[in-house]
This record gives C-alpha cells, structure tokens and sequence, in this order.
C-alpha cells in the first residue's frame, strides 16, 4: 500500500514566490502589455470586416487600409463627442455651483423653499416615528402654483387611515425573508 506523502514545506512557499513573481512582472510590464491587449482586441474586431471585403477581390492593402481609417474615424468622432460633452460641463459649472449653493441655503434657511418645507417634513416624521408625545409643529402653507389657484375648490373628503403594528426589530423579518424558499428546503415546520 503506497502512502502519499507531501512535499517538504518549501514547495508551498515556492508557490506563493511564483505568484509574487507573476504578479510583479505583470505589473512592470504593464506600460508593454496594456497596449499590447487592446491591438489585440482591435485586431479580433477588424479583421471580420477585413476579411469580408478580401472576399470581393480588392486585395489585401486596400481592406487593411480602409479598415484602418474608418476605425480612426469612428474614435476620433467619439472623440470630438466626449471633448464637447466635457467643454459643455466645464462652461455650466458655475451655474452649477450656484444651483448647489442655492439649494444648501435653502436648507439653513428653513421654511423658505422647497428643500427647506422638505427639511421640515422630515423632522417632524422623525418626530413621529420616534415617540407619540413629540410635539409636531404645523407645516407652513404649501405654496400653490397658476393651475392650484385657478382650480375650482371643492371640499376634499377624509382619507382612510389604517394603522399597522410594526416588528420591534430587523431580526423579526427573517423569517418573512425565507418564505419563498420554504417550498424548496421542504421545512415548513421551521419557521
């Protein structure tokens, strides 16, 4: 009966220098390879095209050639696309700051504006989920706009309310969670 035996303790610490190894060269040689990938990438994406107009009996020079141009034409126009788009933002960045600036304001300056009535809002749920004796403050008229004033107005009728009773904690929900699952394990009796 063969017993197997291992290796001495430094075949596992050859690996792990092997890899550094691998993984250094990779990264010295990256200024060589990363270049090397996309010429790649590009030639298994050409040459399709390259191949097809061979078959129409131009030659070899003339597909290459054309093929070459084209693909230089579409990046370029990529290109010009991403310069604009990029131009176009560095141009509207002061109006851009300003809209943030704005809007921050709006924010310390509560009650005046949308973020600010937003703000506000948010407090008083805060307060409301918190504890039933919070006092709520009473939110400021909204304001309306040409199609709100203009509306005839009509009394607006109650809206039902249900109150639901909500699990005291997040690890009450597990079980909710593998309900989908039950069928599958066949463990109904476990939750």
């Amino acid at each position: 009966m063969s017993v197997l035996r291992r290796g001495p303790a430094h075949s596992n610490t050859g690996t792990v220098v092997l890899v550094f190894a691998i993984i250094a060269a990779l990264y010295f040689a990256r200024d060589i390879l990363i270049p090397l990938a996309f010429a790649l990438t590009f030639t298994f994406m050409l040459t399709p095209v390259v191949t097809y107009l061979e078959k129409l009996r131009v030659g070899r020079f003339l597909p290459v050639m054309f093929t070459v141009l084209v693909s230089i034409a579409v990046a370029g126009w990529i290109s010009w696309i991403i310069a604009n788009q990029l131009v176009d933002v560095a141009s509207q960045l002061p109006t851009y700051r300003q809209n943030i600036h704005s809007k921050i304001e709006s924010l310390r300056n509560r009650g005046k504006g949308p973020l600010g009535r937003a703000a506000d809002s948010a407090k008083d749920i805060g307060r409301e989920i918190s504890g039933p004796d919070a006092p709520v403050s009473t939110p400021a008229a909204p304001a309306q706009n040409q199609k709100q004033r203009n509306a005839p107005k009509s009394p607006a009728l109650p809206v039902p309310v249900q109150i639901v009773q909500t699990r005291s904690s997040a690890l009450a929900d597990l079980p909710d969670l593998f309900k989908p699952f039950r069928r599958l394990w066949g463990a109904r009796a476990l939750f």
